[in-house]
């Protein structure tokens, strides 16, 4: 099929279809070398402006004969394809790349940037489905469109401050000095791509638009991509990664807020934020009591995660889709029942919606009152009072279930999916479902982790889970 259509395409498309398949080749060769050193070769990131490594020689003589030979090819068929932009582009970088090679200085710098040639081979699979003539709705062009922009958002948009972060801390070292005009090349000629890289990202958001049907999609979208890049470089920077954690309690409000104000006035939407702002004020306060919103507050569980990974790069791998870029997705879509009711608002007001904020009301008046009493724990802990000794609290609402907080809070956001029952009648799967799921996986994962740290550091711990339920509450076992 592909050999038929590529028989009849024009002389200038078959050029460009040649360059691009040597050009995915190419980004894919070199990204996944770039992607082994960053994870396997700590000399390189221990000693960024002179460290020598063959293979890294290797990949940049890899990548200065590909920019030679399309730029060949652009000269030869110019008429046909020739880009005047691409041009200089390859001109520049075979520049710095062959600068890098002959004189081994900045070789970390040089393959950070190539890190962003692995969403290449996306851009050109939607230039052949695009020439194929396949449907713009259709499920290739759709699945490697947002294959496309998360990749180009995590290696081009991301990286931009865990970059610039690298530079400033080489540039105020002595050895900088002895770099030569090449700083100087590296400072702008990087700015002017960061400047592309976000003409192009913005370009590639502009279909997202759909999700903005007159309640505050946009806004909300612009939020969470803020925040996740926010989140992320303050945690690569401080190495305190309960950057997140500090949000979780005002995010959802925050969002329900938004689409309160830019949609028409319904009561459930009024309900729901009102029921939303509830939970994340008193969240929010317990975690301030806790220490949380302080500049050094990190959750317990972050150091320890940190030295079973025990790689600098992997974890702040992890920190980049898991910690920073997931949960802060999460985050939103745990609040999106309440963009699915804004956007279905011919229902009105119905007993069910009474059932939902009883429901609400009942389970967060048991999560307030199991932290309570895990607050009151640990202080009567800390001042050694009877009944701590063993170091974890076994009574009250502890008596029945390990973990009555987090039970709780997986109830609140599942009666929240629940309004959009009254928002459209008898459908009672919508896609807001995928929060409130991801959520309650998320929270039975942490939970497990959490365990494992307080099985091994309370010896009568294993004794309590075998007599007292994980989750739900139920009468203690002999």
């Amino acid at each position: 099929m592909l050999v038929n259509t590529f028989q009849t395409l024009t002389d200038a498309q078959k050029v460009d279809w040649s360059t691009r398949v040597n050009s995915s080749i190419n980004s894919f060769t070199v990204g996944i070398i770039c992607v082994y050193m960053m994870l396997a070769d700590r000399g390189l990131a221990a000693n960024p402006l002179l460290y020598k490594s063959y293979l890294l020689k290797t990949n940049l003589s890899f990548v200065i004969g590909y920019l030679l030979s399309d730029t060949v090819i652009s000269i030869v068929h110019y008429k046909k394809i020739g880009d005047s932009f691409t041009m200089a582009h390859h001109l520049v970088s075979m520049y710095a790349f062959a600068y890098v090679l002959t004189l081994n200085v900045m070789p970390y710098f040089a393959n950070f940037r190539l890190l962003a040639e692995l969403s290449t081979p996306l851009v050109n699979i939607r230039w052949f489905l695009d020439t194929l003539k396949y449907p713009k709705s259709s499920k290739a062009f759709v699945l490697n469109g947002v294959l496309m922009t998360l990749v180009f958002f995590f290696v081009r948009i991301v990286a931009m401050p865990i970059y610039w972060w690298k530079v400033y801390t080489v540039a105020i070292t002595p050895l900088w000095s002895h770099m030569g005009h090449f700083r100087y090349v590296l400072i702008y000629v990087c700015i002017v791509l960061d400047l592309i890289n976000l003409y192009w990202f913005s370009k590639m958001m502009n279909p997202l638009t759909w999700f903005d049907q007159g309640h505050g999609g946009t806004y909300l979208l612009t939020v969470v991509s803020i925040s996740s890049i926010v989140c992320f470089v303050l945690g690569f920077i401080t190495q305190n990664h309960s950057q997140v954690d500090k949000l979780w309690s005002l995010l959802p409000p925050i969002y329900c807020l938004i689409v309160f104000v830019c949609s028409p006035f319904q009561p459930r939407v009024l309900i729901m934020t009102v029921l939303a702002w509830m939970w994340g004020l008193r969240l929010s306060y317990n975690f301030a009591r806790k220490d949380g919103y302080t500049w050094a507050g990190e959750d317990y569980r972050w150091p320890i995660l940190r030295k079973i990974v025990n790689n600098r790069f992997l974890f702040e791998l992890f920190n980049l889709t898991f910690i920073s870029t997931f949960q802060n997705i999460l985050l939103l879509f745990i609040a999106c029942p309440i963009y699915y009711v804004a956007s279905h608002r011919t229902a009105p007001l119905n007993a069910w919606d009474f059932v939902c904020t009883g429901l609400f009301l009942f389970f967060f008046a048991v999560e307030v009152t199991a932290d309570q009493q895990q607050w009151n724990f640990h202080g009567d802990k800390k001042a050694k009072r009877p009944g701590t000794k063993d170091g974890f609290l076994q009574q009250g609402l502890f008596r029945y279930s390990r973990h009555p907080n987090f039970f709780s809070e997986i109830c609140l956001w599942w009666i929240f999916y629940a309004f959009t029952f009254s928002a459209q009648p008898f459908s009672y799967i919508n896609w807001t479902i995928l929060g409130t799921i991801s959520l309650t996986a998320l929270i039975n994962g942490s939970t497990t982790f959490t365990e494992s740290v307080s099985a091994q550091k309370y010896p009568k711990y294993k004794q309590y889970q075998q007599t007292t339920s994980r989750l739900i509450p139920w009468w203690p076992s002999k």
